[in-house]
């Protein structure tokens, strides 16, 4: 840190410090941006499928159905593929947006099947994939 002097244009004349951590110079001058590990992201397919297992690991039909109402909230109210939900129908579990969907979209499959038109996701092909992948 250095100090700077300045003096104070009144009618006393009296010196001010100003205390600095950089000077004029080195506001100017372009800061470098530490270069961050990219973040790998999942494919659709990747999403659709650990959804597709995750669902088939529940007992009864109602907790899918708890799944697909809470999910098709969130998808339905403006939602973004890169935002963390908090699933409470998921013991409070943290998501990407891309997992809400894909877990939005198999969950209705399931135990809504007649209303998958009314979500507005268009996952059919990789609903119809993940199936294939893992086996139905």
């Amino acid at each position: 840190m250095r100090l700077r002097k300045k003096r104070k244009s009144s009618a006393t004349d009296e010196s001010v410090q100003e205390l600095s951590l950089f000077g004029q110079e080195e506001w100017t001058e372009e800061e470098e941006e530490e270069e961050k590990p990219a973040e790998k992201k999942t494919s659709a397919l990747d999403d659709m499928c650990w959804a597709v297992t995750y669902l088939r690991t529940l007992d009864d039909i109602n907790s899918t159905r708890v799944i697909a109402m809470e999910t098709s909230m969130i998808v339905q109210s403006q939602w973004t593929a890169d935002q963390i939900y908090v699933l409470q129908s998921l013991q409070g579990s943290r998501l990407e947006g891309r997992k809400v969907a894909a877990l939005c979209y198999a969950s209705f499959m399931q135990a809504f099947p007649n209303m998958i038109d009314h979500l507005d996701l268009d996952y059919f092909d990789v609903y119809q994939a993940a199936l294939a992948t893992i086996g139905s």
